[in-house]
């Protein structure tokens, strides 16, 4: 075998491609992918108010007696050179279900002991958005000697549905219910 065809086999099975020149480039996509620019599905999440709007296949489904659990999250911004990433998170649960007898919403929160009873979708989902962004107030105001900037999201927890439901909620686009990181 000649010299020249033995460092071409070495290039070709070895993986020199991450110790070369092109390690940069990879570099680039891995923080391309892993960045926090998201679109927000469903809800959407400013500084001052959080607004959420169900598709018509979440709200039938709720209708038809499916419990949506809402996870408002509020994390810490980390980030070195162009990579940022979520740390220290904050996370509380919210319950959104329809009563069948009374036709009400009920909402659950972590902080009341029973659920508050609403007579409209819109009047619980108003509710679910004040007492999110309460939450990332809240938040964002225990401020500690050194200064921390707080990301926040709300989404619905498709892990949390029943068994029959979650395959068809993974691959459906109605039920991206996410409003990304955003602070």
């Amino acid at each position: 075998m000649t010299p020249s065809a033995s460092n071409t086999r070495s290039k070709v099975t070895g993986n020199t491609w991450l110790t070369g020149p092109n390690w940069p480039l990879v570099l680039l996509a891995f923080a391309f992918l892993t960045s926090s620019v998201t679109q927000a599905k469903g809800i959407v999440l400013s500084e001052l108010e959080v607004d959420i709007v169900l598709s018509e296949e979440v709200q039938s489904a709720l209708d038809n007696g499916v419990t949506l659990n809402f996870t408002a999250s509020s994390a810490q911004k980390r980030q070195v050179l162009f990579i940022t990433w979520a740390g220290n998170k904050k996370a509380q649960q919210f319950a959104l279900s329809r009563h069948a007898l009374s036709n009400h919403y009920l909402l659950h929160t972590p902080f009341r002991s029973a659920p508050k009873s609403f007579s409209s979708l819109r009047r619980a989902l108003d509710q679910l958005e004040r007492d999110s962004l309460a939450l990332f107030r809240q938040t964002a105001a225990s401020q500690t000697a050194r200064p921390i900037t707080w990301i926040h999201r709300l989404n619905l927890d498709i892990y949390a549905l029943p068994s029959p439901m979650r395959l068809q909620a993974f691959w459906s686009q109605d039920w991206e219910l996410d409003s990304g990181w955003s602070s």
